[in-house]
């Protein structure tokens, strides 16, 4: 994980100099300020300490597949993710990677030229990827909270199967004309549909299979993001960013990492650094600790998810370990973590209709239904901000996992955890080095209570108490 560096100390000063406003920290209330502390307040047992910061958040999100928008039927769901989710973050996938059919449409395309873009680009398939993107916007997710993914096959002239169930690969010497197609995608998002997004990630897995994405070693793929880069500053698009290398092991990615940063033009492209992992938690370690290190897929195992609808264990179990996870990832040191997946869709590389979603669709009424696990993922993603910063924290509760942010521009504290025991717990916490709270709201997800508000908890000197449910995600925040 990132420990304090200089970025560090800027927060913290920003934080002395929050304090320093009113003068007062929790412990500094004076006589005539205090409200009696309740009695049934014991020993602490939970300490949350400012003085004590790690990463700083980017968000947390979800990846969604642009093939369902279907005329904008979609636009409820992405209505819900926002608002009612928390997702501040979006991984937006187009699935598979064959708009550009014929090779000769290349040199049109790298020369922009607007009866070619049009083409291409108005086609009645290109028009979800534009729609989908246009309602995140008018959702307020912009700029660097949009990620664009492409998956699935690449087209034969460029070494690509061209179609479901063979293996796709970009042939050598054939990376221009990828830059290009992406390129000119990317152009004509931005600049003529006047979209909003900054982030780009151009392959998926590809080092898994030649099915999820094309394969691509780690050699290829710095070679593929120079010719890339060079593509989209020829076209004006030198805000671009890159999120990468999204491969699907972490371990085989970090030998992309390596050689990724050992180019001074990639590093310098490059914002975040993506990875993959299902069925576990993950730690970024710090390799290159001046990045950013993401999840851009995650969740718990599920074998049968990309062609049934049911979870093994059932939908509490797969809710519950997927959260928990996340916890301990942010815990670890991650960023960012973009659920696998906002809500049931077909994928044309599985070629299936997968179930992963946190929403179920119902493909007769064409209706998107939040599952538990999209209330569990909610815990998380609408208490851990962008900009929020983690901040230490130190308890002595048995069966709980429990992670806390500051973000120095709202002000906000954030308590985020889960008591995964199987008898209620009492919290009694302390907040120390941080604003004054006077009280905290309290949201709870269980199996049978989802994102519901209860009363809200006194704060008085910094100390409170909560009683938690057994087996109960739990988000306070001022």
């Amino acid at each position: 994980m990132r420990k304090e560096n200089s970025g560090f100390v800027v927060l913290a000063f920003i934080l002395s100099v929050c304090l320093g406003c009113t003068g007062l920290r929790q412990q500094d209330v004076p006589p005539e300020a205090e409200t009696p502390i309740p009695t049934n307040t014991g020993a602490t047992n939970l300490t949350v300490d400012g003085a004590h910061m790690f990463q700083t958040m980017d968000g947390m999100g979800v990846n969604l597949n642009v093939n369902s928008w279907n005329g904008g039927q979609l636009a409820p769901a992405l209505n819900l993710l926002v608002t009612a989710n928390g997702a501040s973050l979006i991984r937006v996938i187009r699935d598979p990677m064959d708009w550009v059919t014929s090779e000769s449409l290349i040199p049109d395309l790298h020369n922009l030229d607007p009866v070619t873009l049009r083409q291409v680009y108005e086609a009645p398939k290109m028009q979800d990827i534009w729609n989908t993107i246009s309602a995140l916007n008018q959702l307020g997710v912009r700029g660097n909270q949009i990620i664009l993914n492409f998956m699935g096959w690449t087209p034969t002239w460029m070494g690509g199967s061209g179609a479901f169930g063979g293996p796709s690969y970009i042939t050598a010497g054939k990376e221009p004309q990828f830059a290009t197609m992406v390129a000119s995608l990317i152009y004509y998002g931005r600049k003529v549909r006047n979209l909003d997004f900054l982030l780009l990630t151009p392959l998926n897995e590809s080092d898994h299979g030649c099915q999820e994405g094309p394969c691509v070693d780690a050699s290829q793929y710095v070679t593929i993001l120079k010719t890339l880069i060079a593509e989209l500053d020829t076209m004006g698009l030198s805000d671009m960013r890159l999120v990468g290398p999204d491969t699907a092991n972490i371990s085989a990615g970090r030998g992309y990492l390596s050689l990724m940063m050992a180019d001074s033009l990639v590093a310098g492209r490059v914002d975040h650094f993506g990875e993959h992992t299902y069925g576990t938690s993950a730690s970024p370690g710090a390799p290159f600790p001046s990045k950013s290190y993401w999840l851009t897929e995650s969740a718990e195992a599920c074998g049968s998810c990309d062609s049934g609808g049911t979870v093994s264990g059932g939908e509490w179990n797969f809710a519950r370990a997927t959260t928990e996870y996340f916890l301990t990832d942010v815990a670890n040191g991650y960023s960012g973590i973009l659920v696998y997946d906002a809500y049931d869709s077909f994928y044309f590389h599985h070629n299936n209709f997968g179930f992963w979603g946190l929403l179920a669709f119902n493909q007769q009424t064409g209706i998107y239904t939040p599952r538990a696990r999209f209330y569990a993922n909610a815990q998380l993603n609408r208490f851990i901000r962008p900009g929020a910063v983690r901040i230490g924290v130190n308890h002595s509760i048995a069966g709980v996992t429990i992670v806390a942010f500051f973000h120095p521009i709202s002000g906000q504290v954030s308590i985020v955890g889960h008591n995964a025991s199987a008898l209620p717990v009492t919290i009694n916490g302390l907040l120390q080095n941080l604003p004054i709270v006077n009280s905290l709201a309290l949201y709870q997800t269980n199996a049978s209570l989802h994102l519901q508000q209860a009363a809200n908890i006194s704060v008085v000197r910094g100390k409170f108490t909560v009683s938690i449910p057994a087996d109960t995600f739990f988000s306070m925040t001022n």
